[in-house]
């Protein structure tokens, strides 16, 4: 099992979180990035019932790729994606790993990172989105995904010369045209 993202672990220093709200921070995918089969961030609440959600944002059009589930925040721990979960991210690629908050009374556990690190937004905690204009700091937020390598992204150049699907029930015809396809 590899990760990517801040794998540090320290209550030192923490952000105030509000409810309603989306903190991230910006990573960049390994070249051998495959499937992310496992979010964990460092959460702590003193309410028993706090909930968060864990998400995987695209940097480039800050689209959302996955939602955890509910996850109870009391205590001091790692909080972690709920159930089984297989997201194929691209390698190389800018990803946003953060959580969004139900309350106002959870600390995210954070150190410091570079300029335009951090990310944070209003967003629905009940149903995450995209974000949209976030404000951008220097907040290195302790959050880190587990993930197979290579497992299930592929990118094979193709020529075809009748047609070829692209999913979805999306089909073009291409004439003679090469064409990279790959599976995201």
């Amino acid at each position: 099992m590899s990760t990517f993202g801040n794998t540090t672990q320290d209550t030192d220093s923490y952000q105030a979180t509000a409810a309603n709200r989306y903190y991230g921070a910006v990573f960049t995918s390994p070249a051998d990035m495959g499937t992310v089969t496992e979010l964990i961030a460092f959460i702590g609440s003193g309410a028993e019932n706090d909930k968060a959600k864990l998400c995987i944002h695209l940097h480039s059009d800050l689209s959302l790729v996955y939602a955890s589930g509910d996850i109870n925040t009391a205590g001091v721990a790692a909080a972690r994606s709920t159930g089984a979960i297989s997201v194929a991210l691209s390698p190389n690629t800018a990803y946003i790993l953060g959580a969004v908050f139900e309350t106002a009374s959870d600390r995210f556990y954070k150190d410091t990172g570079d300029a335009n690190t951090s990310h944070v937004e209003d967003n629905s905690y009940l149903t995450p989105t995209g974000l949209t204009s976030p404000t951008h700091g220097t907040i290195l937020f302790q959050i880190y995904a587990n993930y197979t390598a290579n497992g299930g992204l592929t990118h094979t150049p193709v020529t075809n010369t009748a047609g070829l699907s692209f999913g979805g029930g999306l089909s073009r015809k291409l004439t003679g045209k090469r064409v990279q396809a790959g599976v995201l």
